[in-house]
């Protein structure tokens, strides 16, 4: 043992190590690029289309020609049926992470310890420093009867 703490490599210091964690995670998080973000699509995105087509149904329906018309009217199906796949999405990602949530949680209460006095097998603090220092105490005996022995 004593080798090892003149080297160094005992008792252990995890600090360094630590830092290096740190320093590593802070890298990774700088890699977010913020025109990544800029990419992607909005989460409104299908309720704008179809703010847009009941606008423009409102303001210029009359003044298309009937195919126009009839187009816009398969347009608003599509982006009504769209909006409607992108809330069951939406609900089903969020029951997903609710479950998994709840099911870690559950994980979690396992184990947590019983407290004493509510079940046979649990015992107080008192009762383990009793048996330890009778332990002890009867280690103390054999180790002293061991040693008078071997004087002899």
């Amino acid at each position: 043992m004593n080798g090892f703490e003149k080297s160094g490599i005992f008792p252990v210091n995890g600090a360094a190590v630590i830092q290096k964690v740190k320093e590593k995670k802070k890298s990774l998080l700088a890699v977010d690029n913020p025109a990544l973000s800029s990419l992607l699509p909005r989460e409104t995105r299908f309720k704008d289309a179809r703010e847009v087509t009941r606008h423009l149904k409102r303001n210029y329906r009359e003044g298309f020609s009937s195919p126009t018309r009839q187009s816009f009217g398969v347009l608003e199906d599509v982006i009504c049926e769209a909006v409607v796949l992108n809330s069951f999405a939406e609900e089903h990602i969020q029951s997903r992470l609710d479950r998994i949530a709840a099911s870690n949680n559950k994980r979690n209460k396992r184990k947590k310890v019983m407290p004493s006095g509510k079940y046979i097998n649990s015992i107080t603090v008192k009762q383990v420093r009793e048996s330890l220092n009778a332990l002890t105490k009867k280690d103390r005996g054999d180790e002293l009867c061991c040693q008078c022995r071997n004087l002899k």
